[in-house]
């Protein structure tokens, strides 16, 4: 079965997550080193026991995770630019699914195009989690077939001073 502190399976691709985090928790369990997931929600006292390590998630928004499901398992999700017409918002952010597809009926009807993330932003997401405790990374993203979004955490991902495990979703939004 799937180890304790695994999410529960999602559609698309989530069996790469799955497999990621057995692996990741045998790995812990042949080093004698208990595993959780980041987490907003502390013991009562507060207080983290030093022998748990602590694994932060982090997406882009091409996964249209919910922002109250991000919120409770404090997941950070890097937002991604997509431009309508000549403006340009960060998905998720300045532009919610409803406010797109509304300027979507606009006439004559826009162009839309959309970005990746910068490594910068990846690196900003990753420096979060880290402060937050977190001394091991997860961050999954949109094929890389389809998007640099995976790219773009590659490279935030190659300077930075915790493990970060990279997997490509092999889905799109």
């Amino acid at each position: 079965g799937r180890p304790a502190h695994a999410p529960p399976a999602v559609a698309g691709g989530a069996h790469h997550l799955d497999e990621d985090l057995t692996d990741s928790h045998q790995r812990s369990a042949r080093n004698s080193r208990r595993v959780r997931l980041s987490s907003p929600h502390e013991s009562p006292t507060g207080q983290r026991d030093d022998a748990d390590g602590m694994i932060g998630i982090c997406t882009d928004s091409n996964s249209q995770l919910l922002q109250t499901l991000a919120e409770r398992h404090a997941i950070e999700v890097v937002p991604m630019t997509v431009t309508v017409g000549d403006h340009e918002y960060l998905e998720g952010v300045d532009l919610d699914t409803d406010d797109f597809y509304e300027l979507l009926r606009l006439a004559p009807r826009p162009s839309v195009s959309a970005s990746q993330p910068s490594p910068g932003q990846f690196a900003a997401a990753y420096e979060s989690l880290m402060h937050r405790g977190c001394d091991e990374i997860l961050s999954v993203h949109v094929t890389g077939s389809m998007s640099g979004a995976l790219n773009s955490a590659r490279l935030a991902a190659r300077s930075f001073p915790v493990p970060v495990r990279l997997v490509d979703s092999g889905t799109a939004s």
